[in-house]
């Protein structure tokens, strides 16, 4: 039983952490595992009555929480599919197949793990508030949408205020390894302010609420920024940003019905090197982003150096449209002491956007989240922004 703690946390570590009282369940584990061994069919584990069926052995016991070692094992190795462990009247493993999800539903129950994690800072899904940050930093502050051509060739008016005043989100994801499926809706307020032709700084206040079979969450908080975009030589644009975040969740657990408040802090910064033409309506770029960000989980392992670069192509359409593809790659840099490292995904999009008027611009897009092991997402987005 002594790999127990790992084994358990690196089967789950992207979805869910230790609880407070982990340790203790531990020993709670290991005494039940003995209770069985003995003839018992019964034991307080993590302060839930848990009972199991008499053919259920020692060592199926030792197995269940401690055989699958990493996501994707679906059979319990040398048990024949003869357990059933009950906890407050909740039957578990019932099936002749023991999977990642029924461990994870049977971790959660007792209260050995938590289901925060899929908000706190290590995890790389949109569930994550560090996530949510550096997606923002990197597609809205530092590689937002084109100019048109109107736009274009309008002087630049300097102290104008840019204030966009409704970016609505919709996002269907699933956690793909416990089958946990949910959506995500929200929006974006967010107001900018030049200072001169080079220098800019502003606020983006999201709010989202995740609704998920296991959880829902409401998620909040302030991105601070400033900007610099500097005119280089051969048509060439370098952008230039630093920022600070303080993010708010609070959430609860459908399992048990247990309350999260989760804090997240951090800050980084960002870059874009734009290649705009007068002569030409096609407008590549490359974005780099670096955040770090902190969350008040009691783990270890609490914090995330994530790191995103991707490119992206815009085109004008008539005067008062644009079209932008674009894809990035993102890498949980972190060097954890218990979790995975090295993970990472890539995500692929496209906007459009529309100028009604010399003030106010419409937006839309979809992007498609690839490449994470357990965790599938489609977002579509709707906004404006207005100019005074």
């Amino acid at each position: 039983m002594n790999k127990l703690l790992k084994s358990v946390l690196i089967s789950s570590s992207i979805f869910a952490s230790y609880s407070a009282q982990a340790a203790t369940c531990t020993q709670d584990i290991i005494a039940a595992d003995i209770a069985a061994s003995t003839g018992s069919t019964n034991a307080t584990i993590c302060g839930q009555q848990v009972s199991w069926a008499a053919a259920l052995n020692n060592q199926e016991l030792v197995d269940i929480f401690s055989a699958i070692g990493s996501p994707g094992d679906t059979v319990l190795p040398g048990v024949p599919g003869d357990y059933q462990i009950i906890v407050n009247g909740q039957v578990f493993f019932a099936g002749t197949t023991l999977t990642q999800a029924d461990k994870t539903a049977f971790l959660l129950a007792i209260g050995y793990i938590e289901q925060s994690a899929a908000l706190a800072s290590t995890s790389l899904a949109s569930t994550s508030a560090s996530s949510k940050v550096s997606d923002t930093i990197f597609n809205t502050i530092i590689n937002p949408a084109i100019q048109t051509r109107t736009q274009q060739q309008q002087s630049k008016t300097l102290q104008k205020l840019i204030v966009s005043v409704a970016d609505l989100k919709y996002e269907r994801a699933q956690f793909t390894d416990t089958n946990d499926k949910g959506n995500i809706g929200g929006f974006t307020a967010s107001a900018s302010y030049d200072i001169n032709e080079k220098f800019s700084f502003g606020a983006v206040i999201p709010y989202d609420y995740l609704s998920f079979n296991t959880f829902q969450a409401h998620r909040t908080g302030v991105i601070i920024y400033a900007k610099n975009t500097l005119k280089l030589p051969s048509s060439f644009e370098l952008s230039t940003a630093i920022n600070g975040n303080a993010m708010y969740t609070a959430s609860q657990d459908r399992v048990t019905n247990r309350v999260t408040q989760l804090g997240t802090f951090g800050g980084g910064f960002s870059t874009r090197l734009k290649f705009d033409n007068n002569n030409s309506n096609f407008v590549p770029s490359v974005a780099f982003s670096y955040q770090y960000n902190q969350d008040s989980t009691n783990i270890q392992d609490n914090y995330q150096h994530l790191i995103k670069l991707g490119p992206s192509l815009g085109y004008r359409v008539l005067d008062n449209a644009t079209i932008q593809v674009a894809g990035s790659w993102t890498k949980d840099i972190s060097q954890y002491k218990q979790l995975q490292n090295g993970n990472d995904f890539y995500d692929v999009g496209v906007e459009g956007t529309w100028l009604i008027s010399d003030e106010w611009q419409l937006r839309s897009g979809y992007k498609k989240v690839l490449g994470l092991t357990n965790f599938e997402s489609d977002s579509f987005y709707l906004g404006s922004s207005l100019k005074f």
